[in-house]
């Protein structure tokens, strides 16, 4: 991604401000048996929790500082427990095991191990196992070889959670993607080896950020490999797994796909082309966007061409024709929220949503009131906050 583009936590689906109970969003988009509703796009691997944050205002990160023994406590009390996590409680956990491992002055230095060995002593491998990794990946300070253990350690029951978690690390390593391919082809959980090809996906585009070029190629090439091969809902998965990254070997594949009968291939593979930041890509989903006969598709590239920043005019351009102009609500609600969370930090995307304001259709102008009465619209750059906007930048 191109530079920050937002300041919330946000992941997957149709990305959900500091809400949602971990699920992956690959599950929820496999084909489904019957005519379906569209559901959420979910090219990006699935939703977390975020931070226990009113407004979602950065500052309000670092209120509190829990001493590592609180942190400690009440993380192996939630490990331990098998009662239901409702989303306000998955988001207050996922917030407390996340300072705990953050990079900050205030942070005793052996709390992200204390934390490991509680994960590694504790889980039981449900939700709440689940939602702590997810934590604890996503810090800075929690170590490579650490996740990589709990990978390679994972008894069956326990592979979907930490494959799950593992989209949200920080960082990345040869040992950690050696696991996770070991179980894209081994593992025993039911969606094991899917979600093992989309944590490697998310893996690469860590790697590429980190300029991790041996790590970078290794996951490319086994993607590319994979997907030349795949078929039916296995190169569904892979085209998912391809957008992660993104996986450059992979394009000439995605490319094909994006012009497949089944709106389920395209709409997996045009959402792949949201990391290439090049204008051939964003004219092909801005084109897909305009053109293509399925609102499902519709629906994901309005919300795939809100990943970067690139070539931005055409992007605001397209997203607002569709927001005033598609026939389907949940395509213009998908368009109008891209707007949204691009306004955020771009002036071009601000001024399209008070123009949808005052003359688009009254489903967009309710979206846009709805928005504008909690955001002031592009705002002056925010400081990294003890290590934490990192994780927000990695968790969109």
């Amino acid at each position: 991604m191109s530079s920050s583009v937002a300041r919330r936590w946000i992941v997957g689906g149709l990305v959900l401000v500091a809400s949602g109970a971990i699920a992956s969003a690959a599950l929820q988009a496999r084909k489904p048996s019957a005519s379906p509703a569209p559901s959420p796009p979910s090219s990006v691997v699935f939703q977390v929790p975020g931070p226990d944050v009113d407004a979602g205002k950065p500052g309000d990160l670092i209120q509190e500082q829990p001493p590592c023994d609180d942190v400690v406590r009440k993380v192996t009390e939630a490990l331990r427990s098998e009662a239901e996590l409702s989303r306000d409680a998955q988001n207050k956990l996922f917030t407390l095991a996340l300072r705990g491992v953050a990079d900050a002055p205030w942070r005793e230095k052996d709390c992200p191990l204390r934390l490991f060995e509680a994960l590694k002593r504790e889980m039981t491998c449900g939700l709440s196992t689940q939602v702590v990794a997810s934590a604890l990946f996503a810090g800075d300070r929690f170590e490579v070889a650490w996740q990589a253990e709990l990978l390679e350690q994972a008894t069956p029951n326990c592979q979907e959670p930490m494959l799950v978690a593992s989209q949200t690390s920080s960082k990345t390593s040869l040992q950690i993607v050696n696991a996770l391919l070991k179980l894209a082809k081994s593992a025993k959980a039911e969606d094991g080896p899917m979600l093992a090809w989309l944590s490697l996906g998310a893996h690469e585009g860590v790697a590429r950020k980190a300029s991790q070029k041996d790590v970078v190629n290794i996951v490319d090439k086994s993607i590319a490999s994979e997907l030349a091969r795949a078929k039916d809902q296995h190169r569904i998965d892979l085209l998912e797994a391809a957008g992660n990254g993104p996986c450059i070997g992979c394009r000439p594949q995605v490319l094909v796909a994006s012009t497949d009968p089944s709106p389920y291939v395209r709409r997996a593979a045009l959402g792949a082309l949201r990391l290439f930041e090049d204008e051939p890509a964003v004219v092909r989903m801005c084109v897909g966007l305009a053109k293509d006969r399925t609102p499902l598709v519709r629906e994901h590239l309005a919300w795939a061409l809100r990943w970067t920043e690139t070539h931005i005019e055409k992007r605001v351009d397209c997203l607002e024709k569709a927001a005033r102009q598609d026939d389907e609500s949940s395509v213009r609600m998908s368009s109008t929220g891209s707007l949204t969370y691009l306004s955020e930090d771009l002036q071009d995307a601000y001024d399209a949503i008070l123009e949808l304001r005052e003359d688009g259709p009254e489903d967009v102008q309710r979206a846009v009131e709805d928005h504008l009465r909690v955001s002031d619209g592009p705002a002056k750059p925010v400081a990294p906050i003890l290590g934490l906007e990192k994780a927000r930048e990695r968790l969109r």
